[in-house]
């Protein structure tokens, strides 16, 4: 009985392991995708400003 409760709790912090994992690659790649949008706006109003105007 012991055993059987001791594994169910291991796997349930097993399972919030790779939740918190999950949730850590979500948060890094928006975080990565805001930086790489960013960059890529900031880039067009740059080469924007940079044209001649007519």
């Amino acid at each position: 009985m012991l055993g059987i409760k001791k594994c169910k709790y291991h796997n349930k912090a097993v399972v919030i392991d790779l939740l918190n994992l999950v949730l850590g690659v979500i948060n890094d790649v928006q975080f990565r995708l805001n930086n790489c949008l960013q960059t890529v706006s900031v880039n067009a109003l740059y080469s924007k400003n940079r044209q001649p105007q007519k």
